[in-house]
């Protein structure tokens, strides 16, 4: 099943709309003072940022296992495309209540979808997030605004050595 909204669109939308937003996010960042953090000494709760091709969920088991080990089961949280829940769910690590789906039906509807889910992780308090999309802003920019104070992932910028928005 793949996405309904075509990969090309989605790419388009990720160079157009989201790097202005992450550079609007960045600017933001520092205006108000915010700073890169290092990883928290305790953190309480961790997301997992991986909207598309969900194979790198299944190589980075190892890594969420460790931050189950960390935090528990129940404060281990995920971010996905909603059609691709399912393998969250066959490999059962974190419950079926701590995956937080965005829709891709429409560009609407994945808006809407993503504004829910931001809501849902800022009630929450998620104190770490782990972006594991390889240099895509959209999930960079829900990355930043899930609330999480630790931030990290995979940004054109970083590396070259400087920061931006997730950082």
């Amino acid at each position: 099943m793949g996405l309904p909204l075509r990969v090309s669109v989605l790419q388009r939308a990720d160079r157009v709309v989201f790097a202005p937003i992450c550079f609007a996010l960045t600017v933001f960042r520092r205006i108000t003072g915010g700073r890169d953090a290092t990883a928290p000494p305790d953190p309480k709760s961790i997301l997992f940022v991986k909207l598309a091709e969900q194979g790198s969920t299944v190589l980075a088991a190892g890594a969420i296992r460790r931050a189950i080990d960390r935090v528990g089961r129940d404060n281990v949280y995920f971010l996905v495309f909603e059609e691709n829940r399912f393998i969250l769910d066959v490999m059962g690590l974190v419950p079926e209540e701590n995956v937080l789906t965005v829709p891709t039906r429409s560009t609407l509807g994945m808006a809407r979808g993503a504004l829910a889910a931001l809501r849902r992780l800022r009630a929450r308090g998620i104190d770490a997030a782990v972006d594991l999309e390889f240099f895509a802003r959209f999930s960079a920019v829900l990355t930043y605004l899930s609330g999480a104070r630790y931030r990290v992932g995979s940004t054109r910028t970083s590396a070259r050595g400087r920061t931006a928005a997730t950082s």
